[in-house]
């Protein structure tokens, strides 16, 4: 009983020393520092351009699927009964058509402002890292 107590204590001692030396060996990787001192604005409005619009087309596609989820639970039926109650009109249909223009064009809108705040922070950016030099950035090469 006793032998089994110290074949555990060595094997636990075995394992925390192998992860000592592999701790050892990933510290042991040199450490690339980069640092970003300049944005090019020109790649920042097309790649935010880009991502906005994707965004407002995977929102397009989301109204899609909500429009006939509820559809199929009759909800779109129930609401526009109540815009009629509440309008006065009985030939009032709010349609997936309307629904999706009105997105669009906000969407639209969101896009250009977006894009716009984003250019402006990459330029704000370029101004403030003149001054401060940049963001630092540690990198270690995982290839080895």
């Amino acid at each position: 009983m006793v032998t089994a107590k110290v074949a555990r204590n060595t094997s636990g001692t075995a394992a925390k020393e192998r992860k000592k030396s592999a701790a050892g060996k990933r510290s042991a990787r040199p450490i690339h520092k980069l640092r970003i001192q300049h944005v090019s604005l020109a790649s920042v409005a097309r790649v935010c351009t880009i991502f906005y619009t994707g965004l407002v087309a995977a929102g397009l596609v989301a109204t899609i699927v909500a429009w006939g989820v509820l559809g199929s639970m009759g909800f779109i039926t129930k609401a526009n009964h109540l815009i009629d109650q509440l309008v006065g009109s009985t030939n009032y249909q709010l349609g997936l058509t309307q629904v999706l223009v009105i997105q669009l064009g906000v969407g639209i809108a969101w896009v250009v402002v977006m894009t716009v705040l984003t250019y402006l922070a990459a330029a704000i950016y370029n101004l403030a890292s003149e001054m401060g030099n940049g963001i630092s950035i540690g990198v270690v090469d995982d290839s080895k």
